[in-house]
């Protein structure tokens, strides 16, 4: 079952160097209230009784990207008679790519099965983006010496003082009991496998590449598209706790932590490393997630009224 692809950090000791102090939000810079009512905020700038100010950043959200992209052609929805994954011409659902929160929109339509299943991998997608875990505390003053908070965030500021928080802003009281109260204490924390990131991002780059190319890849004539999509098949009937993937795949690029940009299109881009020059061709999916052109090699053919198209060369990838 998705529930037990998690991973786990090492027990720490906990060292707190001080009081602990209670903040007020000052500003905060981020993404908007999206339908589910969660936001996210990149930058916080929090004002307690022994700091004015700290700005907390979002991990990775102001960092220079070592890539520049250029924009081949914005992908935008297309929709199948059959379910781009398993063919299925059954009952056929609205599909965000990427997921909602990371900017996405419906860009086309899967069965409801598959839909299902990778909504379930697209939710460990979105604690990875959003840098949310579930922290595990052990310490005597606690009713049964163990406890765990679910949808923990940690900020660090310049200073390296941390600001820690939950999603909802509540922590259960015998929590803040314990780290308030400079008790010794144990902790670790719980994150979804990298596993279940990379399903989820796979799937949204292979939905992507069908719409770019109009249609459903055919196992004639793409075989590197049909290779993903029985692998993504494979994925999504296993009940391995961890999913393997195909020697083939070891070479497909993801990035989740891209840099934030405002544009939350899903575009295919020419990639350049800005200190090798090296290329490559990528999907940029919303708003930090970047993946490469995972079917077979992509080329842009211009049409006769001025527009482009994607096209596949299959003698360039294997």
């Amino acid at each position: 079952m998705v529930s037990q692809r998690v991973q786990f950090t090492e027990w720490s000791d906990a060292h707190i160097a001080g009081q602990p102090a209670r903040g007020t939000v000052v500003s905060a810079e981020g993404r908007a209230i999206k339908r589910d009512g969660l936001p996210l905020a990149y930058s916080t700038v929090i004002e307690s009784s022994d700091h004015p100010q700290l700005d907390f950043r979002f991990p990775g959200a102001h960092e220079d990207d070592p890539w520049t992209y250029t924009p081949w052609l914005r992908i935008d929805r297309q929709d199948f008679d059959r379910c781009p994954i398993c063919l299925s011409a059954g009952e056929l659902t609205k599909e965000h790519v990427p997921p909602a929160r990371l900017g996405g929109s419906v860009l086309t339509l899967t069965c409801k099965r598959c839909n299902n299943v990778y909504g379930g991998f697209e939710d460990g997608l979105l604690a990875r983006v959003e840098h949310r875990a579930t922290m595990h505390i052990q310490s005597a003053a606690l009713p049964g010496g163990e406890a765990r908070v679910k949808n923990v965030i940690v900020r660090q500021a310049e200073n390296s003082a941390y600001m820690m928080s939950t999603w909802n802003g509540w922590w259960p009281p015998h929590i803040g009991e314990v780290i308030e109260g400079l008790g010794q204490f144990r902790y670790r924390f719980e994150h979804p496998c990298d596993c279940v990131v990379y399903v989820a991002i796979v799937k949204s780059a292979y939905l992507a590449a069908c719409v770019a190319l109009g249609r459903i890849p055919e196992p004639e004539t793409e075989p590197v598209a049909t290779a993903v999509r029985e692998q993504l098949l494979r994925w999504r009937d296993s009940d391995d706790p961890h999913l393997k993937t195909a020697t083939h795949f070891n070479d497909l690029h993801v990035r989740y932590n891209a840099p934030i940009r405002e544009d939350s299109t899903v575009t295919l881009c020419e990639a350049t490393h800005l200190a090798t020059g090296m290329k490559r061709e990528v999907l940029r999916m919303g708003s930090q997630l970047v993946i490469d052109w995972p079917i077979d090699a992509a080329q842009i053919a211009m049409t006769p009224d001025g527009s482009v198209r994607v096209v596949v060369n299959v003698d360039d990838k294997s």
